[in-house]
């Protein structure tokens, strides 16, 4: 996953992730990424991280202050 500030424009953020989709469809990118022993995915679309962003968010929210750690930072 590529991430960039809050507030970076959208076409910026489109740009990254259309770039990515190419670099990432590379034969020889899949092939470096499956040596490190990972798995070569094509990047989602952005509306698909946002709303995975923001559930890992509510989940770890949830947890950490389930178990009173929430804002000890």
């Amino acid at each position: 996953m590529l991430v960039a500030r809050a507030g970076t424009p959208k076409p910026i953020l489109e740009r990254f992730n259309a770039e990515m989709k190419q670099i990432m469809a590379t034969p020889e990118m899949q092939k470096r990424i499956a040596s490190m022993g990972l798995i070569p995915l094509d990047p989602a679309p952005l509306v698909e991280t946002d709303r995975y962003i923001k559930s890992e968010i509510v989940k770890w929210r949830t947890l950490l202050t389930a178990i009173g750690l929430a804002g000890t930072q």
